[in-house]
């Protein structure tokens, strides 16, 4: 049998010759996934969401109805008869001083107060700066959804790294204390350990996993595209140092209280005018029957606001609209400090969070990887415990977890940072 061997394998490498080489088939590689930066994710955002573009179209609402603001009212035109008897047969009379029947053509232009044409466009423009500025609060809100979806998934691939490493290294470990195990040099109870920890991990993958998918779907609905498009992430230096910028001047909200306050202004402006008289002119042609002379009538009209019965009413939305507006400069005021709040908030939870990732980097990670490495080293050397070998790993582990979860939170305080501050 032993000298049948070299035969077999002759007669293989023969036959190999005789049938030449193996075709080789043309591999068509799929196209690689698009690689997206935080910066071409919130561009694409700015630039196809459709509730800015549902912002923009109300903005262009309000811009074309300030355009026909100053528009008088449409002209009045009248036709009908005019002492018009009710015994027609003295319209035969042509003498008769009771004949006095026509046909009449009226003609009448109410003409609005300039002021009050003015005051209105000018609110409708105010309204437009309001609607625009809600837009950059719409805007400013998904771009904070932007960052902690793509944030989110940034850490999870970081994590399923650390999960892969710490899997590598683990199945090592198995591997070893089978072998040790089939020589009695292990105990069977702690390999049923190690191998059960290394299943864990598995459920920690797919958890992982889950988190990746979810930032995807987001981002891509976010940017308009299917859900299951693949792409990678741009991760170079997405945390910041410098957090010196602590001006809440830019918040749109802030900026659309104060576009608010304009508005109402402009209203209690047109409450105000509503004193002001209103104008208006009638013109009348009445065609007579023949035998008589033509008339006409030409009169001018103003309206009376200041009458009792009137005055009441602008008078009361003046003082109705005055309170609305005092009501609109605490509420500003209120927001102003919330803001200033927030911001100095964030900017302490920071600093505390990049203390915290700078004690992890330089003491804590390196210390419990220095102990794991030590009981590794032990251990293959058949001087260490497999047990206490696990719980050094599993401390890894579980740090390097936790600087990825604080890394991970710090990015989530960057990003509502941003918000605070439209950044």
């Amino acid at each position: 049998m032993i000298n049948a061997m070299p035969r077999l394998l002759c007669i293989l490498l023969l036959g190999a010759a005789l049938s030449g080489p193996a075709p080789v088939r043309a591999q068509v590689q799929a196209p690689a996934a698009p690689t997206l930066s935080l910066a071409q994710v919130l561009a694409g955002v700015e630039a196809s969401y459709p509730s800015l573009t549902a912002y923009q179209r109300r903005i262009q609402a309000l811009d074309a109805r300030a355009a026909g603001a100053r528009s008088q009212m449409p002209p009045q035109v009248g036709f009908g008869l005019a002492q018009y008897p009710y015994r027609t047969a003295i319209l035969k009379e042509m003498d008769s001083p009771e004949n006095q029947a026509g046909m009449v053509v009226s003609v009448e232009q109410m003409l609005t107060n300039p002021a009050k044409l003015n005051a209105r466009r000018d609110l409708l423009r105010a309204q437009g700066q309001v609607v625009r500025a809600e837009q950059r609060g719409q805007l400013n809100e998904l771009r904070a959804g932007a960052k902690a979806a793509y944030y989110q998934r940034f850490v999870a691939e970081r994590k399923r790294r650390v999960l892969s490493q710490s899997r590598r290294t683990l199945q090592r470990v198995v591997a070893l204390t089978r072998d040790r195990y089939t020589y009695n040099q292990a105990a069977l109870g702690t390999l049923f350990k190690a191998e059960a920890q290394l299943k864990e991990l598995d459920n920690t993958d797919a958890t992982l996993l889950s988190l990746i998918r979810e930032g995807s779907i987001v981002l891509n609905t976010l940017l308009g595209q299917p859900t299951d498009r693949a792409f990678a992430l741009d991760t170079a230096q997405l945390l910041r140092p410098d957090f010196a910028d602590t001006t809440v001047a830019r918040r749109s909200d802030l900026a659309a209280g104060e576009r608010m306050i304009e508005a109402t202004r402009l209203e209690q402006k047109i409450a105000r005018l509503g004193r002001k008289p209103d104008f208006g002119v009638r013109f009348e042609h009445m065609q007579m029957t023949p035998g008589m002379a033509n008339r006409y009538t030409l009169m001018g009209m103003v309206t009376v606001p200041i009458a009792p019965w009137s005055a009441r009413l602008y008078r009361s939305e003046e003082q109705a609209v005055a309170l609305q507006l005092d009501e609109q400069q605490l509420m500003q005021q209120a927001l102003r400090l919330q803001a200033h709040r927030a911001v100095a908030e964030k900017r302490s939870q920071l600093r505390a969070g990049h203390e915290q990732l700078h004690n992890y980097e330089t003491a804590i990670l390196p210390a419990y990887r220095r102990a794991f490495e030590v009981q590794n080293l032990a251990y293959g050397q058949t001087t260490g415990n497999l047990f206490v070998l696990l719980d050094a790993w599993q401390m890894l582990l579980m740090k390097q977890m936790d600087y990825w979860d604080t890394y991970g939170q710090v990015l989530a305080l960057q990003a509502a940072y941003d918000y605070e501050t439209e950044q």
